[in-house]
């Protein structure tokens, strides 16, 4: 389940303490800090009513943002173990979108899982581009293995890892025959800034297929492009290539669109 809230900081005092970061949010702690209630989620249900309450507390000094969540979830049913990072999408886990420059147009993701395994990723906003949004990504067999050409005109992958990258459930046999068909793509797209409108763009109903398994964009990536932007998602536990590795299910989702 994801949650979320507009955060907007005013200026407070200073901590009566240092907090101490050890999975307990003490009341004396964080008495100075702006507390907020998140009432909705963005998934599974899109902004409809959450199903656990979850408490914030936001404050800060001069050179450092705080911040504490305590969510009222069950227990037993909580979802979390120790990952790589940037690998948590699975996980139960909180997350916190940070808007440098005020305009909606570009965010910071930080977030960790109970844990405290972190991931974090830049949304690509309009006027971004590919080249942009991949900048500090980890967790990506992709982007670790990506590369140039001399001439800079076309993006590859190194060979030895491109099944790796975008096909690991695929068997070796088959992935082999559909090599010759894996060609280098040009790189001018991949350079392109963006334009994109909220009047053309905006309006066209988007559905999204999750790839769980994907070693090319790590789950977390993938969530953070769809959330609270589709009309509809849908998960596979499949790597990049679910067309390829799970034919059947993609065309039932298909023709279960609206």
């Amino acid at each position: 389940m994801l949650q979320k809230t507009p955060l907007l900081l005013f200026a407070f005092g200073a901590f009566a303490q240092t907090p101490n970061f050890d999975g307990i949010v003490d009341e004396d702690e964080w008495q100075n800090a702006q507390r907020f209630s998140i009432s909705q989620e963005i998934e599974p249900a899109d902004n409809g009513p959450a199903q656990h309450a979850t408490n914030v507390f936001v404050t800060h000094t001069e050179t450092a943002i705080y911040m504490g969540f305590i969510d009222f979830c069950d227990m037993k049913s909580l979802r979390s173990s120790l990952r790589s990072r940037d690998n948590i999408g699975n996980d139960d886990n909180v997350a916190v979108g940070f808007d440098p420059y005020g305009d909606g147009r570009y965010m910071i993701v930080l977030g960790a899982n109970p844990e405290g395994n972190q991931f974090d990723f830049k949304m690509l906003p309009n006027g971004g581009s590919f080249f942009d949004a991949v900048q500090g990504v980890e967790g990506s067999t992709a982007v670790e293995n990506f590369y140039l050409s001399d001439d800079k005109t076309y993006a590859l992958v190194k060979e030895e890892e491109i099944q790796n990258a975008f096909a690991h459930d695929i068997p070796k046999e088959a992935f082999d025959q559909s090599k010759p068909n894996i060609v280098p793509e040009p790189a001018a797209p991949l350079m392109y800034k963006l334009e994109i409108t909220d009047e053309n763009f905006g309006s066209v109903p988007k559905y999204y297929i999750e790839c769980t398994e994907d070693r090319a964009i790590p789950i977390a990536v993938q969530r953070a492009m769809y959330e609270a932007n589709v009309v509809k998602s849908y998960s596979l536990a499949s790597s990049h290539t679910p067309n390829f590795s799970q034919p059947d299910k993609v065309a039932e989702i298909l023709l279960d669109l609206d």
